[in-house]
């Protein structure tokens, strides 16, 4: 003869699942911080990212303080401007921690710009 718990075996199994799948995402403040360099983009209000040597731009989750220094910058739409950040990335965009360079006194040779396209 089986002895009744108290506590429902199904419950426990929900309990088990819901920390194994916890267990498997890692948030961005615990993932490792990456620095970057490249180019920053505003279009429409949306922030990107081209790294050096890659001919792709990401999209920034967040953004530190780069729109503010955009302003600054009189930056406008669709005008890349050199930076270099340091990020984690998220799964749905790069979130900038901190600033480490904006824009450059002198220019940039081994960082080229290959195409600035803007997604549709």
């Amino acid at each position: 003869m089986m002895k009744q718990t108290t506590f429902p075996i199904w419950l426990a199994g929900l309990i088990l699942a819901g920390s194994s799948l916890a267990a498997c995402s890692v948030p961005a403040s615990r993932a490792k911080p990456t620095e970057l360099a490249g180019w920053y983009l505003q279009h429409g209000g949306e922030a990107r990212f081209q790294a050096c040597g890659n001919d792709r731009a990401v999209r920034l989750a967040a953004l530190a303080d780069l729109r503010q220094r955009a302003t600054g910058f009189e930056l406008g739409d669709d005008t890349p401007v050199y930076v270099r950040i340091e990020v984690v990335d998220t799964g749905s965009g790069l979130e900038v921690l901190r600033v480490l360079q904006f824009g450059s006194p002198t220019p940039v040779r081994n960082c080229g710009l290959t195409g600035v396209v803007v997604p549709p």
